[in-house]
């Protein structure tokens, strides 16, 4: 079964394009973003990203599905920021 922190993990791997930078913003290690992004790939059937010693890059499907679910996180943490503002 596929979480949502997965896709909310490739979503950090995508906009910093690598997992150092990824887990700095997340705040999590570099292995669980790696075991995030490796379960969704199992999970999807398909590789999201192309790795090598230097760089981290979206496939053509990661390039696909980054840009269909990064806006609904944008929002969801909108929401949420919005929400606090009730408190």
């Amino acid at each position: 079964m596929t979480k949502w922190d997965d896709f909310e993990a490739f979503c950090h791997v995508a906009e910093q394009s690598g997992f150092t930078k990824a887990a700095k913003v997340a705040g999590v290690s570099k292995s669980s973003l790696s075991a995030a992004i490796a379960r969704l790939e199992e999970n999807l059937n398909f590789r999201l990203l192309e790795r090598s010693t230097r760089a981290v890059r979206l496939t053509e499907a990661g390039r696909f599905l980054y840009s269909s679910i990064n806006p609904l996180f944008d929002r969801l943490r909108d929401a949420r920021d919005e929400t606090m503002s009730y408190s």
